[in-house]
């Protein structure tokens, strides 16, 4: 396939300008969230400064309320101890008087609490001593009786000396119990103090006795990072964000809970240069932060006033963020170093409130109460919007008549085909999964929708088509109106890892009534793929298909496979097996698609390792194959789809236009979704435009089907971050004429 048109230059600008596309926070005109304050400690001339504190719920039902109390100076460095208040009503009353939590250490001070309940039941209190500029350490204390009496301290950094900082309300423990501190490194006695602090993690995996160093994030050589703070996803990553310059936090993820960072990346959540403090919701995936709302450019280091103080969520994993409501507004007050804390029915918030945005009239720290139910349904509406703004927005060519999204008892929708019934409707067929798991294993079975309006609308309840068969599941639909009349529909019936075969069921009455199915590999044993839309009827009327055996005589899994095809001469009955396909080279090879071409061969489009796809022709229906050969076509290990046009005659492919790997065999993000037609049989490729861009989708398994004006494409579109890869299922409709434009 010489001369195809795509580079990598091509592919990598395609994903910088889907990068860039990122929804920014909307902002709420108005909103039904009332938050009351429900406690206020100012400042005073022997007290300039309460700010930067943590809460926690005792077992008696009280919240302890623990900060930095500062003597003499508002200054970060001038004398502090860690006081407390408490709560007997969650949170809407507190005592009038202090409660000494812990007396200064140090030589300059302690500051910046965090409290936490530990997965053991004691309470952890996280703190940094400061002794200098070259010595500020974060220490941790434990108390087995509630707050009244704490451990002496043990320090999380033992390997090296500096000035680290550890925000207030920021440790976390994990589901798996590990504890993670995460910290900005400034200065240290051989260097300067320098604004763009080194981030990394702290972590224990035995309750805080001893820590441990993760790696440092990478972040921007341009870019001023700081204050880090982290929260467990609902998946198992780990999020990290970060006080950064730019106008926006920047954030990162580990995938080793905290051991590990990718490349930090500036989110969409607006921020001066001030922290933000992000937690998710108890008994939710959603997520909640509070920040300036602020991203606008000022003279200084610190650009803009940290002004307003918001709350935002997310229900993407912070790739994008909806603003809630504002807690404060005055333009001349500042307002930072939030700690959040979800107590029954309620989350309180505390920050400190800077009068005039230089300390010179002290710092208060205010505590405000709101209601979760308001947060969550001002949530949903917002998150609505964005929905419907995000649809109006698409690319008008480009419709969406049909997503299945997973939900209840259904945690993924997946690998459809269609067919056109006599009566004109339209039957898409598509694997339906059951129960709590997503894995290509789970129970599923083979689910129908219909549409009488070429595909523009669809029936809104599913109709099953062929009830779960097998040990596992079924899965991965072909459909074909064949010669005779009839509709054949094919279908994978997996009984284990080590038995999966291609079935067929044929149709006399429109797909109301199937017939017994009929085995159509029965000639060796093995776990076959046969992928979704991949059988096809060649002129003389033979049924062909493309499958790819996984493992060895003896049953042994192998990622490499060795590719078939199956063939038919009468309509389905009985089935013989070309040769395979030969393969020398160490290139993996999967999946495999068929199109008959014009002279006659059939080509085979191969999902391989190395950056691009494979293929290979045959030139007796399917019998023999030539050795594989690579294309010019660049895609990661993923598979691609090639169909022909009824109405011109050329051929369509649908991949992912991206050459990027990240390991050996099944590296490289599944996006963007492209479009390209080939007028001379697949020898070079034009007319590219991608129909998907979106940088964390996951874009596979499409089939296509012709209308009088449009092309239906089915596809499988779940996003990455929320970890629905395979569970979203999409159908876009496009008009020919527009993929020729």
């Amino acid at each position: 396939m010489a001369g195809f048109p795509l580079n990598k230059r091509t592919v990598i600008s395609c994903l910088m300008a889907a990068a860039t596309q990122l929804v920014s926070i909307a902002h709420s005109q108005t909103s039904d969230i009332t938050g009351e304050t429900v406690l206020n400690l100012k400042s005073s001339a022997e007290n300039p400064r309460n700010t930067e504190g943590g809460m926690v719920t005792l077992k008696d039902g009280r919240v302890l309320l623990a900060y930095s109390r500062f003597d003499g100076t508002a200054s970060d460095h001038a004398p502090a101890r860690l006081m407390g208040r408490f709560s007997s009503d969650g949170g809407k009353t507190w005592t009038n008087e202090d409660h000494l939590v812990l007396e200064k250490e140090g030589d300059m001070n302690i500051m910046s609490a965090s409290l936490l309940r530990l997965n053991n039941g004691t309470i952890a209190l996280f703190y940094v001593r400061k002794n200098s500029m070259d010595d500020c350490i974060p220490q941790v204390r434990f108390s087995s009786d509630e707050t009244k009496t704490w451990s002496a301290p043990t320090p999380l950094i033992t390997n090296e000396k500096g000035y680290f900082v550890l925000n207030n309300d920021r440790v976390i423990q994990t589901g798996s119990g590990r504890l993670i501190a995460p910290v900005s490194l400034h200065k240290t006695a051989s260097a300067q103090w320098s604004n763009k602090g080194r981030l990394n993690c702290y972590y224990s995996d035995d309750n805080g006795q001893s820590w441990k160093s993760g790696k440092v994030v990478p972040t921007p050589d341009s870019v001023i990072t700081q204050e880090p703070g982290v929260v467990e996803l609902a998946d198992g990553r780990i999020m990290m964000i970060i006080r950064a310059s730019g106008g926006r936090q920047y954030q990162t993820y580990s995938d080793d809970r905290g051991a590990s960072w990718s490349m930090a990346m500036q989110s969409s959540l607006n921020s001066p240069v001030a922290p933000a403090s992000v937690k998710r919701m108890p008994g939710s995936a959603d997520l909640l932060a509070v920040h300036n709302n602020n991203g606008l450019s000022g003279p200084g280091y610190f650009k803009a006033k940290r002004s307003p103080l918001t709350i935002s969520a997310s229900r993407d994993n912070g790739k994008n963020w909806v603003a809630l409501t504002n807690i404060e507004t005055n333009p001349n007050e500042e307002y930072a170093y939030t700690s959040i804390h979800f107590e029954a029915d309620h989350v309180l918030l505390s920050y400190y409130v800077n009068p005039e945005g230089n300390n010179a009239k002290g710092l208060s720290l205010k505590v405000k109460r709101y209601s979760l139910a308001a947060i969550k349904d001002r949530l949903a509406k917002e998150w609505t919007s964005i929905a419907l703004k995000n649809e109006a927005e698409r690319d008008k060519n480009l419709p969406i008549s049909l997503q299945l999204n997973p939900g209840g008892d259904n945690p993924r929708n997946s690998e459809g085909d269609f067919v056109t019934l006599k009566d004109g409707r339209i039957l898409f067929v598509y694997s339906r999964y059951t129960g709590g798991s997503s894995s290509d294993h789970a129970p599923a079975y083979l689910a129908g929708r219909y549409s009488s309006d070429q595909g523009k609308t669809w029936t809104r309840e599913d109709h099953i088509v062929v009830e779960r068969e097998g040990d596992m599941n079924v899965m991965s639909v072909s459909m074909l109106r064949l010669k005779d009349g009839k509709i054949a529909l094919w279908y994978l019936k997996k009984n284990s890892e080590t038995d999966c075969k291609p079935l067929l069921r044929l149709s006399s009455d429109e797909g109301k009534t199937w017939s017994a199915p009929i085995s159509c590999i029965t000639d060796q044993e093995g776990y076959f793929v046969l992928n979704n839309s991949r059988v096809i009827q060649l002129k003389n009327g033979r049924l062909i298909m493309a499958v790819a055996r996984h493992g060895d005589d003896n049953g042994k899994w192998s990622n490499q496979a060795t590719l078939f095809s199956y063939y038919s001469d009468d309509s389905g009955k009985t089935w013989k097996s070309g040769k395979s396909v030969p393969n020398d080279t160490k290139i993996i090879t999967q999946e495999p698609g068929l199109v008959e071409l014009k002279d006659g061969r059939i080509l085979m489009i191969i999902r391989a390792s190395g950056g691009k796809q494979q293929m290979s022709f045959s030139s007796d229906k399917g019998q023999t194959w030539s050795h594989i050969q690579e294309t010019n076509i660049y895609s990661p290990m993923s598979p691609a789809t090639i169909v022909r046009m009824p109405k011109t005659g050329d051929l369509l492919m649908i991949w992912n236009n991206n050459p990027k790997r990240e390991s050996d065999w099944h590296g490289g993000v599944r996006t963007p979704l492209t479009v390209a037609i080939s007028k001379d049989d697949g020898l070079t490729w034009t007319n590219v435009k991608n129909i998907e861009t979106d940088p964390d989708g996951w874009y596979c398994y499409t089939a296509a089907h012709f209308t009088k004006n449009d092309v239906l494409l089915g596809y499988c579109a779940g996003s990455q971050s929320a970890k629905t890869h395979l569970s979203v299922l999409r159908v876009t409709r496009i008009n020919q004429k527009w993929l020729y434009k």
